[in-house]
């Protein structure tokens, strides 16, 4: 699991970009194959984050997935609207847990 923190805008998108490929890669080489990426701790994600999360999905082979688990009423970019759901797995908490 990779936990996510903070900002994550322009200027965090490389060190994210590049935590996401380690997560990938570690990913295909266990099973399940899944790269869940822990929201509790992000305060802000901009559509530079956003980008990379999508380019990312989109650079997986056949097998692993790339899910989010996020905190419900955080101040994110609602990842519940437009295709995002279509693309990535959000998994919601009520409860902040």
């Amino acid at each position: 699991m990779l936990r996510a923190a903070g900002v994550l805008g322009a200027e965090a998108a490389p060190a994210f970009r590049t935590a996401l490929r380690e997560a990938m890669r570690v990913a295909t080489r266990t099973t399940p194959h899944l790269v869940l990426i822990d929201m509790k701790e992000v305060t802000f994600l901009d559509s530079c984050a956003l980008g990379v999360l999508l380019a990312m999905r989109n650079r997986l082979p056949q097998g692993p997935r790339l899910d989010l688990l996020e905190v419900a009423r955080r101040p994110l970019i609602d990842l519940t609207h437009a295709d995002v759901p279509r693309l990535l797995a959000v998994r919601r908490t009520s409860n902040g847990s």
